[in-house]
């Protein structure tokens, strides 16, 4: 007889668990619906990334300076582009998201391995957004300096800045290779270099 009842027994709960699983996959259970919500932030930066020309990043150079004084001695790439348009330029990428001042200065003078110097007042530039042969202009030379200075502003996204560089060499000038490094630098256009 107890065999008996733990067969009617499993057969009940049997029968329980198949009408409890039939319950459940044929009526829907509903409850209450609940909604909130939660604040959602970005903060965007300011991206910029500029390149140097093929020509600009070869170097700025000046080639031999046979008599002295000399004076306004053009660099090799200022009027190597099409329709004598300036080499030196500074693309600003077109993947940013802000236009571009672009910065320049020098570590120092052209300094010759032997010590001498050619003064940096002498080392000039001018810059234009656009180039042909007669801008950007001579007569609109700025001297490096050892601080950052602006030199071409507000340079849309995909735009550029085109730079012509000239040399001074006062009379007695030692004799030798004189070098020193040109520094550029993009930032936002109005942020100050």
């Amino acid at each position: 007889m107890e065999g008996g009842i733990y067969r009617k027994v499993l057969i009940i709960v049997f029968i329980a668990a198949l009408l409890l699983l039939g319950f459940e996959n044929f009526c829907t259970l509903t409850g209450y619906a609940s909604e909130g919500t939660t604040p959602s932030n970005v903060t965007i930066v300011q991206s910029l990334a500029i390149s140097f020309s093929t020509q600009l990043g070869e170097g700025i150079i000046f080639d031999e300076v046979r008599f002295l004084p000399a004076a306004n001695v053009n660099a090799t790439h200022n009027y190597d582009g099409i329709g004598n348009a300036s080499g030196y330029f500074i693309l600003v990428s077109p993947d940013g998201n802000t236009p571009v001042d672009v910065c320049l200065k020098a570590d120092g003078p052209l300094t010759s391995v032997g010590g001498d110097t050619i003064p940096l007042v002498g080392e000039t530039y001018s810059h234009s957004k656009i180039s042909n042969i007669t801008m950007p202009s001579v007569t609109s030379e700025v001297s490096l300096t050892t601080n950052y200075t602006l030199s071409s502003d507000n340079v849309p996204l995909g735009g550029t800045g085109y730079l012509r560089f000239f040399l001074d060499v006062p009379t007695a000038q030692a004799p030798g290779d004189y070098s020193n490094n040109i520094f550029f630098k993009g930032t936002p256009t109005g942020a100050g270099c």
